[in-house]
């Protein structure tokens, strides 16, 4: 999901051009004379002890004001895992109606014994409930309002759920559409001539798929889906897969199954009487869809997904998986959201006029647009395991969107804005000591929500190119290369990544001072960052970095220290490494 966008500071163009080196955060950039490698010192480096727990960093000192937490746990049990969705929504969405019906059937396995599912839900209404695995059992819905949970028993006493068996369970259920931009809900629209439309579409991330239908509703709980989906014939449909032609009638759109596991909150459907635009890059379709008076501003956006999205499966060496990719332009919608497959976006952000548009406006909708892709592989391809990882999802996503734009628009030397920009907001933020460290649980929706911010999007981009710039390209995007395929339709947390990492600079027999688990978690799991002091010895022909702290407000102090990487050059070689 797109809401702000950060960036890094120094890249090496894969097409070789000269650029700048600048300085990145703590990476450091010295020209002195005469100096070897091994008379510069480093001052107070940090212990090597690879916690897996951010308890290791105190944060009380940074200045940070944390909330408490929630006394109750708010995660699903443990219990039970969806396997497959069987999706039916009936919509009249055409004349405004906000009323919907739905039903779910859920192919589930049973981890542990258990009596009672639970599953997500919100604002639900005359909820009917069975289960079966040859027979069929009435189940028992109770509501708990707080956590959203839907509760359900078998109504025999002597009905079981056991380990390592698979049941498929049944909801019907009816719900209204939102008219805020979160769930399944409704956007008007006036054409010329000023005829009111409507449409429903979706915005599921982080927790409002439970809107849309009963769900475990939790990044790393994956299933395929099939949606079907029942609206007036005048209007289409349509989702993350493609039409089954076969299966779908006049008012009736079936997609196909799914080809590949996906989390609830990157599902979408979108349901109105737009018109669309098509072409293909390398057999992928790709479609952009619009209100039908824009269709005359499609060419940019479409044009531009193509060559992103296979410009990124190039950088990753990992194939973009679904079957086709549609981008859809909403009304009155802030920012973008990245469905796997159906990219739903703000049609100011998606739709370019050749006659009124500038360089700067197609800069913006470029760079959403690499946002969103990059996605389809940074939390589509791999979740996040928990929100407290969000990073690792928006902070690639923030970092690759250029990567790709300076592949696909080399003419834009689009570092320029980033080292004016998004960089430096991440610096005035985090000096502020206003920003959580990037690895920071969440847990309640509220908590979720303010996740969104600094500490997921600019200060990751700038945190993973400096360890982009210190490994080498090579290596980095090797490391990522196996975090992608190892952790393929799963989800990871910090630890995969940083393995990843490691396997590759082992591979490469790249030689660092400790392991990606020692230095990188003094970025992820702590705020703030520290400053840098050179000092130069011209009686010994020396230098030593030392660091400190850095904070807005000089009365507060840290011990805090950080891994940092630096680069220098002396005289006799003055080209950088």
């Amino acid at each position: 999901v797109c809401f702000l966008n950060y960036g890094r500071l120094v890249h090496e163009n894969m097409r070789n051009k000269l650029k700048v080196n600048v300085v990145l955060l703590a990476t450091l950039a010295i020209i002195v004379s005469g100096l070897t490698i091994t008379e510069a010192t480093i001052g107070f480096l940090p212990p090597e002890i690879p916690a897996e727990s951010s308890s290791r960093f105190a944060e009380p000192d940074a200045g940070i004001v944390l909330n408490p937490r929630a006394d109750i746990n708010y995660r699903l049990p443990n219990n039970t895992e969806p396997i497959h969705y069987d999706i039916e929504l009936t919509t009249n969405v055409h004349n405004g109606t906000r009323n919907f019906a739905g039903k779910v059937q859920i192919l589930l396995n049973v981890v542990e014994d258990t009596r009672t599912i639970v599953v997500h839900a919100r604002e639900m209404e005359d909820i009917q409930a069975s289960i079966s695995n040859g027979s069929e059992y009435a189940l028992v819905p109770t509501y708990e309002l707080e956590r959203e949970f839907l509760s359900l028993t078998p109504q025999l006493a002597n009905v079981n759920l056991n380990r390592g068996t698979n049941w498929t369970l049944t909801i019907t259920y009816r719900g209204q559409l939102h008219t805020a931009y979160s769930g399944f809900h409704i956007i008007p629209y006036t054409d010329a001539e000023n005829k009111v439309h409507y449409m429903a579409t979706t915005q599921f991330e982080s927790t409002n798929a439970r809107h849309a239908f009963p769900c475990y509703d939790e990044p790393a709980k994956r299933a395929t889906f099939t949606i079907t989906i029942r609206h007036d014939a005048s209007y289409n449909a349509i989702s993350n897969m493609p039409k089954n032609e076969t299966a779908s009638s006049t008012g009736v759109t079936v997609f196909d199954k799914t080809s590949v596991t996906v989390p609830t909150y990157l599902i979408a459907f979108h349901i109105s009487d737009y018109a669309y635009t098509e072409s293909s890059l390398f057999g992928l379709p790709h479609r952009l869809y619009s209100k039908p008076s824009e269709v005359g501003n499609h060419q940019f956006g479409l044009v531009s997904g193509m060559l992103v999205l296979q410009g990124l499966a190039n950088l990753y060496n990992v194939s973009f998986v679904m079957p086709r990719l549609a981008q859809v332009a909403i009304p009155s919608k802030g920012g973008a959201m990245e469905n796997w497959g159906l990219v739903t976006y703000g049609e100011t952000v998606l739709l370019y006029n050749k006659t009124t548009g500038t360089t700067a406006s197609q800069f913006s909708i470029a760079n959403i647009i690499a946002h969103e892709l990059t996605h389809q592989w940074f939390g589509n391809h791999v979740a996040v395991r928990w929100w407290t990882y969000l990073w690792l999802k928006e902070g690639f996503a923030t970092l690759y969107s250029y990567e790709v734009l300076d592949e696909v628009f080399p003419e834009w030397d689009v570092y320029q804005r980033m080292h004016v920009g998004d960089y430096q907001s991440a610096l005035i933020s985090d000096g502020q000591g206003i920003v959580v460290p990037l690895t920071h649980y969440a847990q309640t929706p509220t908590e979720i929500s303010a996740r969104y911010g600094t500490s997921s999007y600019a200060k990751p981009s700038s945190v993973l190119f400096m360890w982009q710039h210190a490994l080498g390209d090579k290596v980095f995007r090797s490391g990522l290369n196996k975090y992608l395929i190892k952790n393929a339709f799963s989800s990871a947390e910090e630890w995969d990544l940083f393995d990843a990492l490691q396997s590759a600079v082992n591979e490469q027999q790249v030689s660092i001072p400790a392991s990606i688990r020692v230095m990188f978690p003094t970025w992820s799991q702590q705020s703030g960052y520290p400053l840098l002091t050179v000092t130069r010895n011209y009686n010994t022909n020396t230098f030593t970095v030392t660091q400190t702290f850095y904070n807005d407000n000089k009365t507060l102090t840290s011990d805090k220290t950080f891994y940092v990487p630096f680069n220098y050059v002396s005289r006799s070689k003055i080209r950088f490494p």
